[in-house]
């Protein structure tokens, strides 16, 4: 088996490629590209979409090596840089690219599956993520912030690159479609001619019954709805949570990995964050935990706002609901529809199993939330 085969998160027959091994001849290669010393230490700091390595370099501050899956094209490359570029100009925490001994903003690197996009930049030291209720709120704060720079950069128009083939993101209009793909696969069905199905996995029919009644029931809602102006589209982070978000004592001190940056209504990024939230701190059964969620939502549009321009209108509070219930349909009608690796999808579908019953339940009380997020 070599390096290629033995990643689990493919997807779309390779189409994503493999998350980069960390060997010493791709160490090796980013140290000869930027004329780095040999580095005294490496460590792989995670991240699904990339490989991130610390180098930690004799004499000098320690830096992040980014190689990137091999879906990743410079076009697309440029637009992540162009995004963070425009953050730090507006005086936001975020990085740089540090050039390459040549003077270029990234590095192709030669690995046996052809080359990988690669970058380096400074290592920013921080000691929490945001989890907890008042990071959050200085998060959000930020998260409208860097809205407004982008929108304001962007100019209301995507240019080349600004979408991403694989995120955690799932289009209302494309909800119920693309989860009828990941409930096939539930089911049994096959995503290629020459694929075993998934008969015989007792929990698949269960979950594939609840992603399709919360899919069914997030289009009814979402037709039912009176016709309102659309949210204006706009380049969003995508992945705000969690170690993307870093902070130092109680100072927010950096914002990380837009691979999963995208083009939509910044609401969509909002109801990413707060769906996170929900999860780690669920309701539980009774009107009065519901009520202290709702009353955390509230705090948290509120940071939001202060820190957005203009603030969140009427309409996208209203849309907030119903994006936040859609959240766990990207993983059925996205991950687990197109992971090549049938155990990894099926793991996916498995810790899906939860959310999927938390979204319904915020579907069948979609109204009452709207009221209390316009309260």
């Amino acid at each position: 088996m070599n390096e290629e085969q033995r990643d689990r998160t493919d997807a779309d027959r390779g189409r994503r490629g493999p998350r980069p091994l960390l060997v010493p001849a791709l160490v090796q290669a980013i140290c000869q590209r930027w004329a780095l010393p040999e580095p005294l230490a490496v460590a792989d700091l995670g991240g699904s979409s990339s490989l991130n390595l610390r180098l930690d370099l004799p004499g000098r501050a320690p830096l992040v090596a980014r190689v990137y899956r091999r879906h990743v094209t410079p076009r697309r490359l440029r637009a992540l840089q162009r995004a963070r570029g425009a953050l730090v100009a507006a005086g936001l925490p975020c990085n740089l690219p540090c050039p390459t001994g040549k003077g270029r903003p990234w590095a192709a690197l030669e690995v046996p599956a052809g080359p990988l996009l690669a970058e380096l930049e400074p290592y920013v030291p921080h000691d929490g993520v945001m989890h907890t209720l008042p990071r959050m709120e200085q998060g959000l704060s930020l998260l409208g912030r860097m809205h407004q720079v982008w929108c304001a950069e962007a100019g209301g128009r995507a240019a080349a690159g600004e979408g991403a083939l694989y995120a955690n993101h799932i289009p209302a209009q494309r909800a119920l479609a693309a989860t009828a793909r990941g409930v096939f696969r539930l089911r049994g069905g096959r995503r290629w001619r020459d694929e075993p199905g998934w008969r015989g996995w007792p929990p698949g029919e269960a979950i594939a019954r609840d992603a399709l009644a919360l899919a069914e029931g997030l289009e009814a809602a979402r037709r039912a709805r009176p016709a309102a102006p659309a949210a204006a589209p706009q380049r969003v982070h995508g992945d705000f949570w969690d170690n993307n978000v870093l902070f130092e004592g109680d100072r927010l001190v950096h914002v990380a990995d837009l691979e999963f940056m995208g083009w939509r209504a910044r609401g969509e990024d909002l109801a990413l964050t707060l769906w996170f939230w929900i999860c780690d701190h669920p309701p539980a059964p009774g009107r009065a935990t519901e009520a202290g969620t709702l009353a955390e939502l509230r705090r948290l549009l509120a940071a939001y706002d202060a820190g957005a321009d203009p603030p969140l209108s009427l309409e996208e509070r209203r849309a907030l609901p119903l994006a936040i219930a859609r959240q766990p349909l990207w993983s059925i009608g996205g991950w687990v529809a197109r992971l090549d690796d049938e155990q990894q999808a099926r793991a996916h579908a498995a810790g899906t199993a939860g959310e999927l019953r938390l979204a319904l339940g915020i579907l069948r009380d979609h109204r009452r939330w709207e009221q209390a997020l316009l309260d």
